[in-house]
């Protein structure tokens, strides 16, 4: 039932008065239709292809067309929209920007996927960076840590986070994660994921509390806690040491503690999940008989029901 339907519905039952119809009725007519997000996600779509179509016509044509011409056309692009973005830039704020420019902000995040084809591109093709992996890290999380506080953009401070984990992993394991011994590498790589993890927990907070663009908090939470649990469970599951399985319910308490500080659903919801995958692996270690885990899987189902349907109270 749409909007119209249903107030000429309320009017008929004499729940509106004629007057109140009348008005809301106009209002209805009359109001504006917002597409902001509409042609943000058509302009995002566009990005997406428009990179991917890109990489094809250069995995299909590089004989063809030549590494010079396609280095220098993506680079061209690269620069056309570093050129875009600082012509049309807002004056630098330590809080939210409040913009309702969309193309800047694609355009931004367009010029930051293209520098990465490049960069990509110079590495596979010329060994720009020799077998110096993290550096090739490095660069593009520096560069987009930059544009995202100058510029006001999550998704491009996303990217940074991204790139700051890749060039910690490969700074932690240098070339073993590419040789033969990458099974001695993965608890440096377990270890880095949960350490970078609870960094960007911290930097997410402290910036919060410095009130250092504290829109970002959500996003430097949402990575660095997402990181944090996965790397402690895969720990528990690959290394079968209890310590991470503790690890895990310690992180998925304080991401409560979180999400009722913050009245986050999302936290509760991911940090309730984290933690039952986190006391189920550590029950695992026990010899229970199959009627105890039966019993297990029948209370734990009663308490995802409760869960669901007194979060609100969870969240205060």
């Amino acid at each position: 039932m749409t909007i119209k339907q249903s107030l000429q519905l309320w009017f008929e039952k004499a729940i509106l008065s004629e007057e109140d119809y009348t008005k809301l009725k106009t209002e209805e007519e009359t109001r504006p239709i917002s597409l902001h997000w509409e042609i943000n996600i058509l302009l995002m779509a566009g990005i997406g292809f428009l990179t991917t179509g890109l990489g094809i016509l250069v995995y299909k044509n590089i004989d063809t067309i030549g590494h010079k011409a396609i280095i220098a056309a993506i680079a061209l692009a690269t620069a056309a929209c570093g050129w875009y973005v600082v012509r049309h830039r807002l004056p630098f704020l330590w809080q939210e920007q409040q913009k309702a420019r969309t193309l800047p902000d694609n355009i931004l995040l367009l010029g930051c996927s293209l520098f990465l084809i490049l960069e990509g591109y110079l590495q596979y093709q010329y060994q720009i960076f020799g077998t110096r992996y993290g550096l090739a890290t490095l660069i593009p999380a520096v560069l987009f840590f930059f544009c995202a506080y100058r510029f006001d953009h999550i998704g491009v401070l996303t990217m940074g986070m991204t790139a700051l984990v890749s060039w910690a992993g490969l700074t932690v394991t240098p070339l073993s994660i590419f040789k033969e011994d990458v099974f001695q590498a993965q608890p440096l790589l377990i270890h880095t994921g949960i350490i970078m993890g609870i960094v960007l927990i911290v930097m997410g907070l402290v910036f919060e509390h410095q009130r250092i663009k504290p829109h970002f908090t959500f996003s430097y939470l949402n990575f660095g806690f997402n990181l944090a649990s996965i790397a402690t469970l895969y720990g528990a599951v690959s290394l079968d040491k209890n310590i991470y399985c503790l690890l895990g319910l310690v992180l998925a308490a304080l991401g409560i503690l979180h999400a009722r500080r913050s009245q986050s659903y999302f936290f509760l919801l991911a940090s309730t999940i984290y933690g039952y995958i986190a006391l189920t692996i550590l029950i695992a270690q026990l010899d229970f008989s199959f009627e105890i885990w039966l019993l297990y899987g029948m209370v734990t189902c009663l308490g995802i029901v409760l869960f669901i349907l007194n979060f609100k109270k969870l969240l205060k």
